[in-house]
């Protein structure tokens, strides 16, 4: 069997940190709540606001409905994000706040995880010349995936 040496970086990816260290735990409790009426403050579930909710269901059948659907679900699209979207978020960002932003300000991702992920690694870390960047993530909201981002 091939067991390849991991690097430093997938050493520390491959750790147990974060939202998957409590996994186990999270989906025993859901189960075991089936059925009762109880309130979810586990980690990593956003919060299901029905109005939005709605929203959601909403676009879903425009977008079932469109000929675009297999464009935007079938296809991988571009690693900046669905244009669609990105310029929406300028438009609203330029009108809401007064700002001149272009699509090259804007990086959709599936999560924040991921995005403070890309930015931990992207800004932090050592240089080219072996100096050590340092960034600071928020305290608050605290998300127990920031363990082993970088």
């Amino acid at each position: 069997m091939v067991n390849p040496a991991l690097s430093e970086f997938g050493a520390t990816m491959s750790r147990l940190t974060g939202v998957r260290a409590i996994m186990a735990d999270i989906i025993a409790t859901l189960r075991a709540g089936q059925g009762q009426e109880f309130l979810n403050f586990s980690s990593g579930n956003p919060l299901v606001l029905p109005e939005v909710e709605k929203l959601w269901r909403n676009c879903t059948t425009k977008l079932l409905a469109s000929p675009e659907y297999g464009e935007v679900v079938g296809r991988y699209g571009s690693s900046q994000g669905y244009q669609p979207l990105i310029d929406a978020v300028v438009n609203d960002f330029n009108c809401r706040y007064g700002l001149n932003l272009s699509d090259r300000n804007i990086l959709i991702t599936p999560g924040s995880q991921s995005i403070y992920f890309y930015a931990a690694n992207a800004f932090g870390g050592y240089t080219s010349s072996q100096s050590l960047k340092k960034i600071v993530l928020p305290l608050s909201p605290d998300y127990t995936g920031y363990g082993g981002v970088s």
